[in-house]
């Protein structure tokens, strides 16, 4: 990836973006990240590096201020960037076909995060989707399945509302007249 001053700002805004994200959803203890909103916005933009980069500096960045999980997830943010910056095509694809695309990428991405969650935080994080891992643990759910069905939930509405808000901007008349 070639990077040039454009790209380098992009990714830095990206960055604020999934921080800023990250903050609310964790102060508020919502259900969904909202920390990979500038993640997927820069791998359709500018393809898989610049969100594979982005997402890293994110949870590294984010760790460092305010939540030390986000360090965790880093590998999960690493490979959100590459599976949507080889799925740039997303954005010409009708709506049936990018609720498809967001389900499938959503499947590694849960099963990562499931095993972190599962196995180095056994199912309780600073998210507020742990709660929703220890109402299926009370229902007598087991620890595996709990997480993974919490965290593919979280993940696929995460990553829906964040793909949907890019293809909004992207496809946009005023970010196409500011030179894109």
């Amino acid at each position: 990836m070639k990077i040039n001053t454009k790209k380098l700002t992009f990714i830095s805004f990206c960055v604020a973006i999934n921080i800023v994200g990250s903050l609310i959803a964790f102060s508020l203890k919502l259900p969904i990240y909202l920390d990979s909103i500038g993640t997927v916005f820069i791998s359709l933009l500018y393809g898989p590096y610049a969100g594979a980069l982005t997402g890293a500096l994110s949870s590294a960045l984010s760790g460092m201020i305010f939540d030390i999980y986000s360090f965790y997830f880093i590998p999960v943010q690493i490979l959100l960037g590459i599976l949507m910056g080889h799925s740039r095509s997303i954005l010409q694809k009708p709506l049936r076909a990018k609720i498809i695309k967001v389900f499938i990428i959503s499947i590694p991405i849960s099963l990562i995060g499931a095993v972190l969650v599962a196995s180095v935080f056994n199912g309780v994080t600073s998210s507020g989707s742990a709660y929703i891992v220890q109402l299926l643990r009370a229902m007598g759910i087991h620890l595996v399945p709990a997480v993974f069905i919490t965290q593919f939930a979280t993940d696929f509405l995460d990553k829906l509302f964040a793909t949907f808000l890019a293809d909004k901007i992207l496809n946009s008349k005023s970010f196409h007249y500011i030179g894109f």
